[in-house]
């Protein structure tokens, strides 16, 4: 079954607010990951971890042509990996 758009960006934030010990009003759902301090080897391990939540497989690239939630969440609904309702 595929996850809803919804819930793969709470995963996202909810990742990001606890590994990097943010607050939820400091998650912008078009901030580039960079931004929040995410390098690459850190956003590949968030890859990992959101392949295994939602059993699916994401193309790391995915990361770097759409650096932001609502970029990758976007990315993946139009692979039909994430249902956009």
């Amino acid at each position: 079954m595929q996850p809803q758009r919804a819930a793969v960006t709470q995963w996202i934030s909810e990742y990001l607010i606890n590994e990097l010990d943010l607050s939820s009003s400091q998650i912008d759902l078009d901030t580039d990951f960079d931004t929040y301090g995410l390098d690459s080897l850190e956003q590949a391990v968030m890859v990992g971890m959101l392949e295994e939540a939602f059993d699916m497989e994401v193309e790391v690239n995915d990361m770097a042509k759409t650096p932001t939630i609502n970029g990758l969440v976007d990315s993946l609904v139009a692979q039909g990996l994430v249902l956009s309702a």
